[in-house]
């Protein structure tokens, strides 16, 4: 993408790509491709990279900010590095989305800055199916959070109460942590065999 700010984008970055060739979402420049207004990102396909871009001082009316699946076509063996979700929030706390949805199997978040996540919903969440997950979450930062009055504002949740018996063998490791005050649970463990 050229550098610069792009508003109220929604992309759809959905293809088929090998283990021997990727195929790529890349800013120009990075650090330089800003986000704005409503921008959203679905990511749907199998061995797809998205890097460098920043969604800032914005929000998403529908859906989270980014999906790694668009409608039904979930991503497999899919990368999200290098990208930024800063101050991303409705004018109402009480809209839950989330900025970041884990779907389909085998994709990795990793290197990424989420900071000033004001309303409900969970800023990162593995959804799980009958099948595990093996999601890679790693080397990312998250920062302030305020205190939200009530449950559902937690960092990184993996699963939900109905699937909490299913297996998502998620690894998260190596994240950065900073007043993600959210609520009492900064991790919420809803599934099995994870690291």
């Amino acid at each position: 993408m050229k550098k610069g700010t792009w508003l109220d984008q929604k992309i759809v970055f959905q293809k088929n790509g090998t283990a021997e060739k990727y195929i790529y979402l890349l800013a120009e420049v990075e650090g330089e491709v800003f986000l704005t207004g409503t921008s959203s990102l679905r990511i749907a396909g199998d061995f797809l990279v998205v890097s460098g871009l920043i969604f800032k001082n914005g929000y998403s009316p529908a859906g989270g900010v980014i999906d790694f699946k668009n409608g039904s076509l979930e991503s497999n063996y899919c990368r999200l590095t290098n990208t930024s979700i800063i101050d991303y929030n409705p004018s109402n706390a009480m809209t839950d989305y989330k900025w970041i949805s884990l779907y389909g199997t085998h994709n990795r978040v990793d290197h990424c800055y989420l900071k000033g996540k004001t309303n409900i919903g969970t800023s990162l969440v593995v959804w799980l199916s009958t099948k595990p997950n093996y999601h890679q979450i790693d080397s990312n930062y998250f920062g302030y959070r305020p205190v939200f009055p009530g449950n559902g504002a937690e960092t990184i949740r993996i699963g939900t109460s109905d699937w909490s018996l299913y297996d998502s063998f998620t690894t998260v490791e190596y994240n950065y942590f900073e007043q993600c005050n959210g609520e009492i649970e900064i991790i919420s463990n809803k599934s099995c065999g994870n690291n």
